[in-house]
C-alpha cells in the first residue's frame, strides 16, 4: 500500500482523514496528543521511515527472486487480498458502517487496480530507483489532465516545476537505458499508466470521502476488495493465477515477503495519515519525499545494479521540481487575510512619527504592496470615543437628570434611558446613539454612519441600513465624501481643554472621527472591491464586527469552565471541542447583544471561496449541516 499523499492542482491531498479522525491525534491507534507538536512530528516521521523503508526493500527483494518478474500482477492480487483483510479487521474494531454507494467503489477499485497494478508490473522491466523517481512526478499527468479536461491555467512556478520533473525523468531514463541491461520501454509505459491512474485517484477519492464523510478504514476495505475481485477474474481468464500460485508454492518465501510487504505498507499509510493530521499535507509530502530518497540510496547499497552520476543530476532536477511544486502550493493552503480588527491606539498605524496615518500594513509573507492587510475598528468603540470627545458640550449630567426625573414620576420616556445607562459601555454607547431621534444634524449623520457599519440583513432597503452591493456602492461613496467634508468642518468652541476654533481632526481627540472615516467606511468599501472577484455580490458590514470575536471567545470560555485566563493547552482543548461540533453559535455570557442567529464558525464539506468567511451560505445538499 504505497503512501500516496499528494498535493493536487487544487491544493488538496488525495487521502484525507475523516472529520471524526481529525478530532484526535492517534498513531497506529495510540493517542499521541499529549506530546508536544515537535515530538508528534518526530514520532510520526520516524514511524513513516520505520515502515516504508522495509516496504521499499521488500518490494525490490520480491522482484529480485529469480523468475518472479513476470508476476507483478499476481503480487498485486495478493497485496489487495491482504489489504482487504486488514481493512476488514480495522472496520470491525472501529465498528464503522459503509457510507459510500457500492457503485462508486466499482469505479474506485478499477482506478486503484490500475495505479498499483501497473506500478508493480513495471518493476519487471525497470530498475527500482527509476520506478520510484517516476512515481515522484505525479504533477505532470495532473497538470496535463487539468489543461485538457478543465482548461485550467497554471502559475509559472507550477510550469517550471513540471519542466524540471520532465527534464529529470528524461535524464534518468537515458541513464537507465545506457547502463542497465534490463531496461525496457514497456516499463516506462507501465509506470506512466500508473501515474495517470494516480492522477485520477486523488480527485475521485477525496470527493467521495468529503461528500459521504467516509472513514479511511471503509475506503481501504471496499476499494481494495473490489479491486481484488476485478483482478482475480482477469488473472483467472489469462492463466496467470495458476502460474503465479505455482511459482509461489515452489518458493514459499515469496508469500512471507508479500505479507510483510503488505503489512508494512498498511501501517505506513496509517503513520502518514497521522502526520497529515498533526503537521499538515505539505509536511507529509516533504517527509515522504525524503523517505523515497533514502529508499533509492538503500536500493543502490543493498542491491547490485549499475550506477552513473547522471542518476544524481537527474534526481536533483526532480527534487527541485518537487520543491517548486510544494512552494507553489503553500499560498493555496493559507487563507488570505482581507481584514483585521483592532482597538489599539491610532498612532500605532504610523510608520514614522511624521508620516501620514495608513489604514493597512504589508503582509510580511508576501512581496510588499501585493497583499495589504486592512484594519477595521469597531464602529461602536468609535462612537464611544466621539461621545467622550464632545463630553463637555453634550453633558452626560443632562441625561442623568432626565433619568432621575423619570424615576421620580414612575414613568419612562420613549428614549428608553434607564439607570444602567449611568455606566457607559460599548453596547450602551451604540444603542444610545443608534436610537437617537434628535433633529440635530450631528446625531443624524452619526446615526447614518452607524447604520452603514451595522447592517446585518442582506434584504435591508434603508438608505443607510443596507448591504454594500453594486447598486448601493456609488450612493455610499457620495455619503462618505459628504461625511468627510462635514467632519472636517467641525471645530471646538468654548472648550477649556482645547484652543478656540481648533478643528476636531487636528485635535488630540480625533481618534473616533478618523476611525469612522478611514477604518470603518473607507476600508469597508475597499473590502467590497477585494471580495467581488470571489463571486460575492454583497457585503454585510456587521459581519466584520468585533462582536463575532467576542462571541467566539465566550464560546471558548464556556467550554473551558469560564476560565478568563486559559493556558495554551486549555485553549487548544476547548477549540478542538468546538470544531467537533462543526459550528459555533453565540453565548449569553458575552459583552454584546446577540441580535441575530449568525453562525460564527462553520465547517462545510464543500470547498468554498475565501470570501465565504464573511458571508454564510446554506447548501441544501450539504449533509454536514
Amino acid at each position: 500500500m504505497e503512501a500516496k499523499i499528494y498535493i493536487n492542482d487544487s491544493g488538496n491531498t488525495e487521502l484525507l482523514p475523516s472529520k471524526k479522525e481529525e478530532s484526535s491525534r492517534k498513531l497506529l491507534w495510540v493517542d499521541i496528543s499529549h506530546f508536544s507538536e515537535l515530538w508528534q512530528f518526530l514520532i510520526c516521521s520516524l514511524v513513516v521511515f520505520i515502515f516504508f523503508i522495509p516496504y521499499g526493500y521488500l518490494q525490490e527483494a520480491i522482484f529480485a527472486i529469480k523468475g518472479f518478474k513476470p508476476f507483478g500482477w499476481y503480487l498485486t492480487l495478493v497485496q489487495f487480498f491482504n489489504y482487504s483483510i486488514f481493512g476488514l479487521i480495522e472496520s470491525q474494531f472501529n465498528r464503522t458502517q459503509r457510507r459510500i454507494p457500492l457503485v462508486l467503489y466499482l469505479l474506485l477499485g478499477l482506478i486503484l487496480l490500475g495505479s498499483m497494478g501497473f506500478s508493480n508490473a513495471s518493476l519487471g522491466y525497470l530498475n527500482y530507483p527509476t520506478q520510484v523517481i517516476f512515481k515522484c512526478c505525479k504533477l505532470i499527468p495532473v497538470m496535463i489532465g487539468g489543461i485538457l479536461v478543465q482548461q485550467k491555467v497554471y502559475k509559472a512556478i507550477d510550469i517550471v516545476a513540471a519542466l524540471c520533473m520532465c527534464a529529470g525523468l528524461i535524464l534518468f531514463t537515458l541513464a537507465d537505458n545506457k547502463v542497465s541491461p534490463d531496461f525496457n520501454l514497456i516499463g516506462i509505459i507501465l509506470i506512466s499508466s500508473a501515474l495517470f491512474c494516480d492522477a485520477l485517484i486523488g480527485n475521485f477519492q477525496e470527493k467521495m470521502m468529503k461528500k459521504h464523510n467516509a472513514s479511511n478504514a471503509e475506503i481501504v476495505l471496499y476499494s481494495y476488495l473490489v479491486g481484488f475481485v476485478y483482478l482475480l477474474f482477469i488473472l483467472f481468464i489469462s492463466g496467470q493465477l495458476r502460474d503465479g500460485t505455482e511459482f509461489c508454492i515452489q518458493n514459499p518465501v515469496t508469500y512471507i515477503y508479500i505479507f510483510l510487504f503488505s503489512l508494512s505498507g498498511f501501517f505506513g499509510v496509517q503513520a502518514v495519515l497521522a502526520l497529515i493530521r498533526t503537521c499538515g499535507a505539505l509536511v507529509a509530502v516533504t517527509v515522504t519525499t525524503c523517505r523515497k530518497a533514502v529508499t533509492i540510496v538503500i536500493s543502490f547499497l543493498l542491491f547490485s545494479k549499475p550506477f552513473t552520476f547522471q542518476y544524481v543530476w537527474a534526481g536533483l532536477l526532480i527534487v527541485l521540481g518537487i520543491y517548486l511544486n510544494v512552494l507553489g502550493k503553500t499560498n493555496q493552503f493559507d487563507l488570505k487575510m482581507i481584514f483585521m480588527n483592532s482597538n489599539k491606539v491610532f498612532g500605532n498605524l504610523r510608520k514614522r512619527r511624521k508620516s501620514p496615518m495608513i489604514p493597512w500594513f504589508n503582509n510580511s509573507a508576501t512581496p510588499k504592496q501585493t497583499n495589504p492587510i486592512y484594519l477595521f475598528w469597531e464602529a461602536a468603540h468609535m462612537l464611544k470615543l466621539v461621545c467622550n470627545t464632545l463630553g463637555e458640550i453634550i453633558r452626560w449630567n443632562h441625561i442623568v437628570k432626565l433619568q432621575e426625573l423619570q424615576d421620580s414620576k414612575g414613568l419612562h420616556a420613549t428614549n428608553k434611558f434607564k439607570v444602567i445607562y449611568n455606566i457607559m459601555n460599548v453596547r450602551l454607547a451604540a444603542q444610545t446613539l443608534t436610537g437617537a431621534k434628535s433633529i440635530a444634524k450631528f446625531c443624524k449623520v452619526l446615526n447614518n454612519v452607524f447604520d452603514l457599519t451595522d447592517c446585518r440583513n442582506k434584504l435591508g432597503k434603508g438608505d443607510y441600513y443596507c448591504p454594500i452591493n453594486d447598486k448601493k456602492i456609488n450612493y455610499i461613496k457620495d455619503f462618505l465624501d459628504h461625511f468627510k467634508g462635514y467632519i472636517e468642518g467641525l471645530k471646538y468652541y468654548n472648550i477649556n481643554s482645547q484652543q478656540q476654533g481648533v478643528q476636531i481632526l487636528k485635535s488630540t481627540h480625533k481618534t473616533g472621527f478618523l476611525g469612522l472615516i478611514i477604518l470603518c467606511l473607507s476600508n469597508l468599501l475597499k473590502l467590497f472591491d477585494v471580495v467581488k472577484p470571489y463571486e460575492m455580490s454583497y457585503l454585510l458590514s456587521y459581519k466584520i464586527s468585533q462582536d463575532y470575536i467576542e462571541v467566539f471567545f465566550s464560546a471558548m470560555q464556556s467550554r473551558g469552565g469560564f476560565n478568563n485566563n486559559p493556558n495554551a493547552i486549555q485553549f487548544r482543548s476547548a477549540y478542538l471541542q468546538l470544531l467537533v461540533r462543526y459550528e459555533i453559535s453565540g453565548s449569553t455570557y458575552v459583552n454584546c447583544t446577540l441580535l441575530d442567529n449568525s453562525i460564527i464558525l462553520f465547517v462545510s464539506a464543500y470547498k468554498q471561496n475565501n470570501a465565504d468567511a464573511l458571508c454564510h451560505y446554506n447548501y441544501d445538499d450539504d449533509e454536514s449541516q
